[in-house]
């Protein structure tokens, strides 16, 4: 985020737009397996991602074919978020408290 300082002011707009849609992305897919793994309905979840891809597509063809964003700056947008969502997730599982496991084997014989 900081390298964003000597970028000119699209690539900067298309940075945050790209992360925009990343993170809209992982929200929509965090409410879509949300509701898959709660075994409720699977015809909201279903139409969420059949509809989900054209509507992304949309948007970036737009977005693209009018010249109104960066390529580059999109791509480093989409691509920064996803290191930032694993380290989040190692964060969470490095402070979560360890469960002790007994992985002793009881042989009777």
């Amino acid at each position: 985020m900081a390298g964003l300082v000597f970028f000119e002011d699209q690539m900067k707009m298309s940075f945050l737009i790209g992360s925009s849609i990343g993170l809209v992305n992982v929200s929509v897919l965090y409410f879509t397996w949300k509701r898959v793994l709660a075994k409720k309905s699977l015809v909201l979840p279903a139409s969420v991602i059949v509809f989900k891809y054209p509507i992304l597509a949309a948007i970036f063809y737009v977005l693209i074919s009018r010249h109104l964003i960066n390529l580059t700056g999109l791509l480093i947008g989409l691509g920064a978020f996803m290191p930032a969502i694993l380290l989040a997730s190692l964060y969470q599982q490095m402070k979560a408290p360890k469960k002790k496991t007994n992985l002793s084997l009881k042989i009777d014989g």
